[in-house]
C-alpha cells in the first residue's frame, strides 16, 4: 500500500518489495516500481517468491553494506515529510479561490482555523 512505501522512505529503510498482484488497480506494483526506480528497493513478483528467493534477496543486501547504504539514502530522498502541509496549503488555496496567502492568514500558529 502507498502508506507503507512512504513510511519506508520516511525512515530511510531499503526494502525488498513483493506487491500483491490482485490489489485494486495494481497500485502495489506501481508503488514498488516507484521505490525501485528511485533506488530504494528491489521488487520480487509474488509469483517468483518463495523462502529461498526471499532469503537470497535479503542475504545479498546484507552482504553489500555500500548498496544497502545507497538504498537507505535513496529512500530518504524519496520521502516527503512535509506532504501533509503541502496538501493542506493546496486545499486552502483552492478553498480561497487560489489565494493561498489569504487562506494561510486564516490559520493560527497552531494550524487551526481562526474564527
Amino acid at each position: 500500500a502507498g502508506g507503507s512505501v512512504f513510511e519506508l522512505a520516511q525512515y530511510g529503510l531499503p526494502a525488498v518489495l513483493v506487491p500483491y498482484p490482485h490489489a485494486t488497480g495494481d497500485h502495489q506494483s506501481a508503488n514498488a516500481r516507484w521505490m525501485a526506480a528511485g533506488g530504494a528497493g528491489t521488487v520480487v513478483a509474488d509469483s517468483e517468491l518463495d523462502a529461498d528467493r526471499l532469503a537470497r534477496e535479503v542475504r545479498d543486501l546484507l552482504a553489500d553494506p555500500a548498496r544497502l547504504g545507497g538504498m537507505a539514502r535513496a529512500a530518504r530522498a524519496l520521502a516527503r515529510p512535509d506532504a501533509a502541509e503541502r496538501i493542506a496549503e493546496e486545499l486552502l488555496g483552492l478553498a480561497s479561490g487560489g489565494d493561498r496567502e489569504a487562506a494561510a492568514t486564516e490559520l493560527g500558529a497552531g494550524g487551526t482555523a481562526r474564527k
